[in-house]
């Protein structure tokens, strides 16, 4: 009986960890505020949860960091859309 409700337990456990998931972002740019706007503003339109965590600047690119949450689904829209971005140079989380 135990063994059931402790791997009854990992499933549940797994199914909140998708739809609640916490990752942090670096995202580098070229100096041009217009594309942090834009980044947040997909943030806001996936709904997904975000705290600005550092701000920083390498010769001429800018690094911004974000701890952010949401579904594991909602993230990785977020992760297709820096993809295609122009103006980023990368990211990582």
């Amino acid at each position: 009986v135990v063994l059931v409700v402790l791997i009854l337990f990992e499933k549940v456990k797994e199914v909140i960890d998708r739809l609640h998931q916490s990752r942090t972002y670096k995202i580098t740019f070229e100096g041009n505020d217009e594309i942090e706007k834009e980044v947040k503003n997909e943030m806001n339109r996936l709904r997904l949860h975000l705290q600005h965590r550092r701000n920083l600047k390498l010769k001429k690119y800018s690094v911004i960091v974000y701890e952010v949450i949401g579904p594991e689904s909602r993230l990785d829209q977020f992760n297709d859309f820096l993809k295609i971005k122009d103006g980023i140079r990368s990211y990582e989380y």
